[in-house]
């Protein structure tokens, strides 16, 4: 775009500001853009808006034909040359103007800076610079015009680059304006630090270390109540704000806490795994769809740190155990191998028995977990949820964006498309279906970085035979024995009760393995929650399995005909325990007896109270007790003692459990007589 290219008025002689309706170009900016000038001629013999100066021809920009105007610029970009096109020409108007008095105004000053020898050239050549810019300001104010300084401080940094910033140009040139030009030549800028002490900067930094993170102007505050206190100069607000700038490295962990640790300080430069499988990054993520009650689900995903594939995800209504387990048995068991290393945050699971279990069992195949707070360690599986909720997710029905907290600009849809989304809200199956779809597109898409998606990085790193492998194989069978759930759970009233998430499952024993189980720990394992195997919790010898327990309507209006058996097999389990209880007492007193018929009666007197008071009647101070009391021990009824324990009871004569039976021995030779 040529200088000559510029807008008029109609009917007027000088630039005047831009219209839509009022755009007119050259015609040597038409000829240079390839146009004859006849084919420009005849636009004025047909009637369109043209305007003559002395030195140009202008035309109507919107009078040109629409076949033609196609194939020049739009008229926002000839509006846009043009005001570059002015900036430029006020640039170099601004610096001729400020060069001359640099280089010939600067006379005028020599006798006011003649002590300072060496320097007064400098200062004199400063001063004739600052007294054109200040001339330049006043014109514009008598004019009514607004000062351009961003203008006038580009010209000045022509002749002065190092010696301003803006604001700082912006700040001297009102100073001189107000005290002189002299003042800001000869007397240089003096840093507030020199005014105040050590003491002042201390108790700076001791107000702004508070963990509540005082703001810099109730530091202010506190900084000039100890210097009241101790006598000092009070500083002003705006020194206590640079040294709070100054500062705020030295006081970030005080102020902010461990996470400055990461968010302020230096981190390494990391180079991402060499081969698919060294490092598996895992990690959750809400996902932005609604369900009925403004319910949501969220995504499990593992991420190939070399590849940047999701090799394994499941999808949840939290970030539970359950769903860390199952989505770490998806990624083994649909990539067949154990990697060198599984990266995860600092979650609950980490504490659980089932983690423990489960990390026993990687570290036996070579796997590495490693559990960080620093989320630059684990990165990628970070970053990869924004480019999957924004390219994915957005692609969706129902998509809520970012949540509510956002500061990205179009991070999250408009009220009214939420509101209408929720009117028919999204269902658990819809959205884990999405989320199965959008893992599989993340997959499949070319990426900026290197033009390959995912799928096919990781096809290329395994076709690569020249890359190490520090990952493992594992057979399926071996990947579904290292998942099976272990944890360790004691049977109370005949049940084993797991919590997981909030939820209980709980697991009865049979009536006949009632007594065995009952009271005892054990190892747990289960693959999912409707049955659970018990195992010796030392020697890990499998016991038994137990199914998850039914629950009956307690209402009567709602029983069916299941709950009505469920009733009468509750029933008869209780019974059925009761029965493998005298089972079991009568199986162990006959095993006493066969050793040694009278073990069975030894407890007899000592599990029998006493039935009389025989006591009182022989000894005298029991005697006078009663007699206090006005008993008569001898009208007192014998108490109908039993034996409390659970053996054979008293030991009867044999002749009272067979009454016809003769108590003296029968002589056979004289029945023969």
């Amino acid at each position: 775009m040529t200088a000559a290219l510029t807008t008029y008025g109609h009917g007027t002689g000088g630039a005047q500001s831009i219209s839509p309706a009022v755009l007119y170009v050259p015609f040597r900016w038409l000829l240079s853009k390839g146009l004859s000038a006849d084919t420009v001629r005849n636009w004025d013999k047909r009637g369109a808006d043209v305007l003559k100066t002395r030195n140009e021809t202008y035309i109507n920009y919107y009078d040109i034909p629409q076949p033609t105007r196609r194939r020049l610029p739009d008229s926002a970009t000839i509006q846009s040359e043009i005001s570059y096109s002015r900036a430029q020409s006020a640039l170099q108007d601004y610096h001729a103007a400020l060069m001359e008095a640099y280089n010939a105004g600067f006379r005028a000053y020599t006798d006011t800076y003649e002590r300072a020898g060496a320097q007064m050239a400098d200062f004199a050549r400063r001063h004739a610079v600052f007294a054109a810019i200040l001339d330049m300001r006043g014109e514009c104010r008598r004019e009514r015009r607004r000062f351009d300084s961003r203008g006038v401080y580009d010209a000045f940094r022509r002749i002065y680059p190092d010696m301003y910033s803006y604001y700082r140009f912006v700040h001297v040139l009102a100073r001189a304006e107000k005290t002189g030009v002299e003042s800001v030549i000869t007397r240089g800028y003096r840093h507030g630090n020199t005014l105040y002490d050590n003491r002042h900067r201390a108790f700076v930094l001791e107000a702004l270390s508070s963990p509540k993170r005082y703001t810099q102007k109730q530091v202010s505050t506190f900084v000039k109540q100890a210097c009241g206190l101790e006598g000092l100069r009070v500083p002003s607000l705006s020194w206590v704000k640079g040294e709070c700038r100054r500062l705020a490295s030295v006081v970030s962990v005080k102020r902010n806490g461990g996470a400055a640790r990461y968010n302020d300080r230096p981190y390494m430069g990391l180079v991402q795994a060499g081969n698919v499988h060294t490092q598996w990054q895992i990690d959750g993520w809400r996902l932005p769809f609604y369900m009925k009650g403004f319910k949501t689900l969220v995504i499990f995903n593992v991420l190939d740190a070399h590849s940047g594939k999701i090799v394994g995800s499941f999808v949840s209504e939290r970030e539970n155990s359950e769903t860390i387990l199952k989505g770490l048995e998806n990624a083994v068991l649909s990539t067949g191998v154990i990697p060198a290393e599984i990266v995860s945050d600092n979650h609950t699971f980490n504490r659980t028995q089932e983690a423990e279990w489960l990390k026993k069992g990687l570290a036996a195949w070579g796997c590495t977990w490693t559990v960080t707070s620093n989320p630059r360690q684990k990165s990628l599986v970070e970053r990869h949820f924004r480019a999957f909720g924004d390219n994915f997710c957005k692609l969706e029905y129902g998509y809520t964006g970012q949540g509510v907290l956002t500061k990205m600009k179009n991070g999250r849809p408009s009220q009214e498309y939420i509101d209408k989304c929720l009117q028919k809200p999204l269902t658990r199956e819809q959205i884990t279906l999405i989320a199965g779809r959008c893992v599989s597109a993340y997959n499949a898409t070319a990426q900026d970085k290197d033009g390959k998606s995912p799928d096919e990085r990781y096809a290329a790193a395994l076709a690569d035979a020249s890359r190490e492998r520090k990952y493992r194989e594992i057979p399926f069978t071996e990947a579904l024995k290292l998942f099976i759930r272990r944890s360790r759970a004691t049977m109370r009233r005949g049940q084993i009760t797991i919590e997981r998430s909030g939820v209980k499952y709980e697991y009865q024993a049979s009536a006949a393995r009632f007594h065995d189980l009952n009271n005892r720990t054990f190892a747990v394992r289960y693959i999912n929650f409707d049955k659970i195997m018990l195992y010796d919790l030392k020697t890990d010898a499998f016991i038994c399995t137990l199914e998850r327990k039914l629950y009956a309507h307690a209402a009567l209006a709602d029983r069916t005909q299941d709950d009505a058996r469920l009733y009468h097999m509750h029933a008869g389990r209780l019974k059925g325990i009761e029965a493998e209880a005298a089972r079991r007492m009568e199986a162990i007193m006959s095993d006493a007896e066969s050793t040694d018929p009278e073990a069975a009666f030894v407890m007899n007197p000592l599990l029998t109270p006493k039935e009389d008071f025989e006591e009182y009647r022989r000894f005298a101070d029991m005697s006078a007790f009663a007699d206090r009391h006005g008993i008569n021990v001898d009208d007192v009824m014998n108490i109908p003692a039993f034996y409390e324990g659970a053996g054979r009871g008293e030991k009867r004569d044999a002749r009272e459990e067979h009454p016809f039976a003769r108590a003296e021995k029968v002589d056979l030779a004289m029945l023969d007589n």
